[in-house]
């Protein structure tokens, strides 16, 4: 596989740790980050050893992949995800058991959550759906009824609350390969591919939230003004008033506009980029 399939592949599993974030966060009602390690061409039955078998194994079919992609986490971070989804907050070790039936189900709701977003995080392998297909657990003494051997295993940094865990999101590494080497994809540079994949960047991006700023221009002061400040005292800025505001994003300014109001909500008007001067509406 190219160096530049690779970095594909590992910029897919940023994406990836980013919406699983997301979803962590809403379904365990606590702060939860989810960061890559590091990107492995390995066997399944390793990344299952390194995370300390007994782990649990939510399979997902994406065509038109011919072998499943796997979320491989340990039965202890999946008892937590449990224990945080029904309101516990078990603080330590969590106790360690096989699952139930309602064990089961409510992961199957929390996998389900990638499912509309997993085939965006790879685009370069134009999966056309994500469905879950079964959550079981395993352990490494039985390699061989593994579903898949050779995968790129995105490993992640999982911390749920005060809880640090790792997890392994496995790409089928020869069915990857086969895609990315096709005549699909040797084609995706083309004009009608690019429309294509456009558009599903544009369907992976929609349940995705972006948080925006409006922002004035900085304002330069000395240290002593900043620890003299308070209730009451005025902060001249550098800001015109005629100039438009910065909308920005990541701290990246994606817009201008002018402010005004909604309803009760105050709420900015985009102007043209170039403007220099606008008034509020």
């Amino acid at each position: 596989m190219s160096p530049e399939s690779i970095d594909m592949i590992r910029a897919g599993g940023e994406q990836f740790a980013k919406v699983w974030t997301g979803i962590l966060t809403t379904a365990l009602r606590e702060a939860c980050t989810v960061t890559v390690a590091r990107l492995d061409h390995v066997r399944l039955s390793d990344v299952v050893a390194d995370l300390q078998a007994p782990v649990v194994l939510c399979t997902f079919a994406t065509p038109p992949l011919d072998l499943p992609v796997l979320l491989v986490l340990p039965r202890r971070v999946a008892l937590v995800c449990i224990d945080r989804m029904l309101g516990g907050g078990t603080v330590g070790e969590q106790p360690d058991r096989s699952l139930t039936a309602i064990d089961s189900s409510l992961l199957s709701h929390l996998a389900a959550g990638l499912l509309p977003t997993l085939p965006g995080c790879f685009l370069t392998l134009g999966l056309s759906e994500a469905r879950l297909v079964s959550i079981e657990e395993t352990t490494v003494e039985d390699p061989a009824e593994l579903p898949v051997e050779d995968v790129l295993a995105v490993r992640v940094d999982l911390l749920l609350g005060a809880t640090e865990a790792q997890a392994a999101l496995c790409l089928p590494g020869v069915a990857v390969a086969k895609q990315l080497l096709g005549p699909a994809g040797r084609s995706r540079s083309t004009g009608p591919a690019r429309v294509d994949f456009r558009s599903q960047l544009g369907r992976a991006l929609q349940p995705v939230t972006i948080e925006v700023a409006v922002e004035f221009r900085p304002a330069v002061i000395r240290p002593a003004q900043l620890f003299q400040l308070s209730v009451g005292d005025v902060l001249p800025l550098s800001h015109p008033t005629t100039a438009p505001l910065s909308v920005t994003a990541a701290g990246t300014v994606v817009a201008r506009a002018v402010p005004g109001a909604e309803g009760s909500n105050m709420a900015v008007l985009i102007v043209d980029p170039s403007s220099q001067e606008a008034s509020a509406w």
